[in-house]
């Protein structure tokens, strides 16, 4: 009884293998929908793996079910069952120490049997795997006939299933392969999270890359690593990275070119730094955001909450705020003998401001800097980012110091002293945070 339930229950175990195992792959569409033949073949290289590592009978797992040809495992089929008998009379030379029906030739056959089932699992769970990941529209042309019912999983290879996705992807565009590549060179580590989580994002850029004939080499790998762990040693989350930076200059050269061993090299000994840093301390996004990408995530906050109107929207009704008049025609609520800035006193025509209720710190002219135009690019104070992450109900925008800026946009240099800055006295002000 025991060997029958084995039978009968190893298609269904190994199918939901496949699929519990097909968590770890990964499959990044165009606009959520278009799969290019770069995702493609990404995606057939971390199948060919996953397939590879799941246990088999001759220990080198079921990637060959995606061959076209020369694998044993495609030759199995649903009417392939194995029989004491048919061991006896093969002429196989793996059969050739079964020579009469008995309880070892019995075992073996039930063990072939198991196996092909196992088999079967794998394939059917692939498929379903393939039609999760990728959706109907790339795979039911070849797993369904033309009145939409299902093939038998006989009828289907999946070899050619694999080529069909691939003959139906998009080519990439020279300038979505390019945006790719700025995409890599610009990566800004989250410091949240592990450098070795953070390598794997981009390990999988450099990957997507590479299927189209980008080359990048350890050096370049080095280089975009190295350049964030120098950014955020400059925070106070990121003190403990000073020494390592201290220590990788004095190991290499300014012109020493990378490769995977310097590169793993400096990989542990930043695991260790990773051992003893807080990682709740760091943003949870990074800490530097490229600009570019805090206008698009205010705008598309902007978009989704209604909150910036259009330029001419009028100022905010003032009387129902807590300073509105009283019955004597006086505003209540602030002492007159307290002095005011003519900006205080100006009514504000700047929509943005309005729409958080701010008293503008800008004259009326000012509108394409102020701190909460979505569009502007340039520095922000705290106050003005708390209010905005508050109103968006999630942190979409973090603090960057102001020497991270030029002048023009609210910034200045980084150390006093220099020849340039004009922004000596202040710098006090801001060197502590």
């Amino acid at each position: 009884m025991s060997k029958s339930v084995d039978m009968y229950t190893a298609k269904n175990a190994m199918r939901k293998e496949v699929l519990d195992s097909g968590n770890s792959i990964s499959v990044s569409k165009l606009n959520g929908s278009v799969l290019t033949i770069t995702e493609c073949a990404r995606f057939k290289k971390q199948l060919e793996a996953m397939l590879k590592e799941l246990p088999s009978a001759d220990g080198e797992g079921y990637a060959g079910l995606l061959k076209a040809a020369l694998s044993p495992l495609i030759a199995i089929k649903t009417s392939s069952v194995c029989t004491a008998e048919k061991l006896v009379a093969s002429t196989a030379a793996k059969d050739a120490g079964y020579t009469e029906i008995n309880d070892e030739s019995r075992k073996e056959a039930e063990a072939r049997n198991v196996n092909n089932q196992r088999v079967l699992g794998v394939k059917a769970g692939t498929i379903a795997l393939m039609e999760k990941l990728l959706g109907q529209e790339y795979v039911r042309e070849i797993t369904h006939n033309e009145n939409g019912t299902q093939k038998s999983i006989d009828e289907i290879s999946l070899a050619k299933l694999i080529k069909h996705i691939t003959d139906s992807a998009q080519r990439q565009t020279w300038s979505e392969i390019r945006q790719q590549l700025v995409k890599f060179a610009t990566l800004q580590f989250d410091f949240s999270k592990t450098i070795s989580v953070n390598m794997v994002a981009l390990q999988t850029i450099r990957e997507r890359l590479q299927l189209v004939g980008v080359v990048i080499d350890p050096s370049q790998v080095a280089l975009v690593m190295l350049a964030n762990i120098e950014e955020v040693s400059q925070e106070k989350h990121g003190v403990q990275f000073i020494p390592v930076l201290q220590k990788f200059g004095q190991d290499y050269k300014h012109d020493h070119t990378h490769d995977n061993a310097s590169l793993m090299a400096m990989k542990r000994v930043l695991a260790q730094v990773d051992s003893i840093r807080d990682l709740s301390k760091a943003p949870a996004k990074g800490n530097l955001a490229a600009a570019a990408d805090e206008v698009s995530v205010l705008t598309e906050f902007a978009a989704e909450a209604g909150e910036f109107g259009d330029p001419e929207t009028k100022p905010k009704d003032k009387s129902k705020s807590k300073y509105a008049q009283g019955s004597n025609g006086n505003r209540r609520g602030r002492s007159k003998s307290r002095s005011r800035s003519n900006n205080d006193n100006a009514t504000s025509q700047c929509p943005f401001c309005n729409k958080f209720g701010i008293t503008p710190k800008h004259a009326d002219d000012k509108q394409d800097t102020c701190w909460f135009n979505p569009a502007y690019k340039g520095w922000r104070p705290t106050f003005a980012i708390t209010k905005i992450n508050a109103k968006a109900g999630k942190n979409i925008l973090t603090f960057k110091r102001r020497q991270f800026y030029p002048p023009e946009l609210g910034g200045f240099p980084a150390y006093v002293g220099q020849e340039q800055c004009s922004f000596a006295d202040e710098w006090s002000e801001y060197s502590s945070e």
